[in-house]
């Protein structure tokens, strides 16, 4: 059970997962919480209890749409931002349009989109096989949540041609900027709402453009 949550929430080793749910910073996701054993037969089980059922604090996440799936089809997903969408996105991978990405269908009824190389869709496809969905994505999928980080060496003026850059030129939303420097380099945390991983890369193009700018690449993602 340990290493199957280890994998899932992706810690390297005990001490760091324990050290982490000391902290409550840890969040068991429902599908894994049910799969456990029971909390009489588990003390492991009885420490993670608390956190069944905890919220996402990714505010960009909606409540998907249910309706009845059809294991043996291409499930097409869909999303509007005024109705909402057909799938329920994950904190662990955050997939975007353009992404290689699969579908799980919980105990809910809602599918959960992972990508690819998500850990979770490994443990998923090993121990739930047969909610496993090929996915594709509508032509128009909406506005996704993605976080790149930016790293160079600081000098004037550079966090001012960053949100220029994104802002101005390319009409991308910024829901986010973090920024801190020390000893002349800088590393700047960025979330943007984009369709497709075409903008994010035509986005992290033009970033490494920027004089002083040395790094800028999609994160919580494939890499």
């Amino acid at each position: 059970v340990i290493t199957k949550v280890l994998g899932t929430l992706r810690y390297d080793n005990r001490e760091a997962l324990f050290t982490a749910l000391g902290r409550g910073e840890a969040t068991l996701p429902d599908y894994l919480a049910k799969s456990l054993r029971p909390a009489s037969s588990s003390i492991f089980s009885k420490i993670l209890r608390p956190l069944k059922g905890k919220k996402s604090q990714n505010t960009d996440t909606q409540t998907p749409a249910k309706r009845k799936v059809n294991m043996k089809e291409t499930y097409v997903l869909e999303y509007d931002e005024k109705n909402g969408h057909n799938f329920k996105l994950c904190d662990c991978c955050s997939p975007v349009p353009g992404d290689d990405v699969m579908g799980w269908v919980n105990d809910d009824g809602e599918v959960e989109l992972h990508a690819l190389s998500c850990p979770r869709a490994s443990v998923l496809k090993a121990s739930y096989g047969k909610r496993i969905l090929n996915t594709r994505w509508a032509e128009q999928s909406g506005l996704f949540l993605a976080e790149v980080r930016i790293e160079g060496i600081d000098r004037f003026g550079i966090l001012q041609e960053i949100i220029q850059m994104i802002s101005m030129h390319l009409a991308i939303d910024i829901r986010k900027l973090d920024i801190e420097a020390e000893k002349e380099v800088f590393h700047c945390d960025l979330a943007v709402r984009v369709h497709d991983t075409k903008v994010i890369t035509d986005l992290c193009s033009k970033l490494r453009n920027i004089r002083g700018v040395q790094r800028a690449a999609r994160v919580n993602h494939l890499e």
